[in-house]
């Protein structure tokens, strides 16, 4: 995700330069001979930066769609400067008013295609952005279902459990049931509170560490749904905090972000050797399933 915001923040950046080469000529349009060529030579200045760009940018480019943009901005880049070279003759020249219906004739409709196909770039790097962050999303969904469908299993257990202490037991039990009902549809503010040593007194103390580990639970699934939101999929919850089965499901869902993260990060290390020019490396990790098509993917694309 962040390699395709640094193409789109160079695309945006290229596109910027060909614009201020744009308004330093139509400005040297108006200018004496004397001031003529220090008009010029911000135009290739300018000129020169944004093809630093755009070479940056062309390196970072690899799979097929995008090649196929760069292909049409690269063409409609070159016609650019031929129009560009073309109006500073006439400008030499002396011809003020050629250069003028010349400049809004050919040199604007050439400006205007590299910056078309400079925008066609940077939508097509904001969809793939959006698709990126729709499958972590997705993931996301995954472990919190199962999370949550272990938490229910726990409180309706515990609900079974006071049901058959029931018969023999009536004010304490039944705040105990109250809580139960509460914690089974979510409301975990309720006070538990164990005000006797006996068999009732243990079950609610039982009850009150329950709802502590079920919001424990709760808030580490709600850290995680957070960052995995905003694209921090190398956040973690702390398996240690919990106990028992509780640990299990965390370090799951832990160990599952761990199986997404890690072949994005050893294809984002590969395709940034790539950018540098080296096009030695592949992504080598042993991933299964859609994990190990990706794994295929980014090398069949190096």
């Amino acid at each position: 995700v962040n390699n395709r915001y640094t193409k789109t923040l160079a695309a945006v950046d290229f596109s910027t330069k060909i614009n201020i080469t744009s308004r330093i000529i139509a400005s040297a349009i108006s200018f004496e001979k004397q001031e003529l060529e220090k008009q010029i030579e911000l135009t290739l200045a300018a000129r020169k930066e944004a093809k630093g760009i755009y070479e940056k940018l062309d390196k970072m480019i690899v799979d097929a769609r995008g090649r196929e943009i760069m292909q049409a901005a690269e063409a409609a880049r070159g016609n650019y400067v031929k129009t560009q070279e073309d109006i500073f003759v006439l400008l030499r020249a002396g011809k003020k008013e050629e250069a003028k219906a010349f400049y809004m004739r050919e040199l604007s409709t050439a400006r205007d295609n590299v910056l078309k196909a400079v925008d066609e770039l940077i939508a097509y790097q904001k969809s793939k952005m959006e698709g990126a962050r729709s499958e972590a999303v997705a993931t996301y969904e995954t472990a919190r279902t199962l999370l949550l469908s272990l938490v229910v299993i726990s409180v309706l257990l515990s609900i079974g459990l006071a049901y058959l202490l029931m018969r023999s037991i009536t004010r304490p039990l039944m705040e105990s049931v109250e809580a139960a009902n509460r914690i089974s549809h979510g409301d975990l503010s309720v006070a538990i509170e164990a005000d006797s040593k006996d068999e009732t007194g243990m079950l609610k103390s039982a009850m009150a560490e329950m709802k502590n580990n079920i919001q424990a639970l709760v808030n580490d699934d709600a850290m995680l749904a957070e960052a995995a939101v905003e694209g921090r999929l190398d956040i973690r919850a702390d398996a240690a905090k919990h106990q028992g089965d509780y640990r299990k499901i965390i370090q799951g869902v832990n160990d599952t972000l761990d199986g997404v993260i890690l072949p994005v990060n050893e294809a984002v290390e590969v395709l940034t050797l790539v950018e540098q020019g080296d096009l030695t490396r592949t992504v080598n990790g042993d991933y299964k399933g859609q994990l190990g098509d990706f794994k295929d993917t980014v090398n069949n694309t190096i």
